[in-house]
């Protein structure tokens, strides 16, 4: 992804980003909870689907529920998708906290996070404490 494809200004993330996480998932439903506060406090409006939740439907997203838990997933307002390293970029930039982000995208050290990423997320369902019958593991 280049920086020309990332949303510009961080009022665009009102009303018109939408997080797909797995709630089951300790560190996860962490850090989204983290994020809902952030939002809240600087009047963001991210939304937040948890993907483990039984309700959840994966057809309206046109992935599966197996792609949509092998990492973390960032529908955008004109329905553009961005996962991983890449949608945690840009959550991060567009609530004001880019520059905690910024190295990781830096062309040096951005393979070196991007896997870091792909790493965990295959790890990832072995931390989850709570049972989810629709989990990938």
């Amino acid at each position: 992804m280049t920086r020309s494809d990332q949303p510009k200004m961080a009022s665009q993330l009102k009303d018109n980003y939408t997080l797909y996480y797995d709630g089951a998932c300790p560190l996860c439903r962490k850090e989204v909870n983290w994020l809902k506060k952030r939002c809240a406090s600087k009047s963001y409006r991210l939304g937040f689907i948890d993907i483990s939740e039984p309700s959840f439907d994966p057809k309206p997203t046109g992935r599966s529920l197996e792609t949509l838990m092998k990492a973390l997933h960032l529908k955008g307002p004109d329905e553009e998708w961005w996962t991983a390293m890449d949608a945690t970029r840009i959550i991060y930039r567009e609530i004001g906290l880019g520059w905690l982000m910024a190295p990781t995208a830096w062309p040096v050290l951005k393979p070196l996070f991007d896997g870091l990423y792909a790493g965990f997320a295959k790890v990832r369902p072995r931390l989850q404490r709570e049972p989810c019958d629709r989990c990938i593991r």
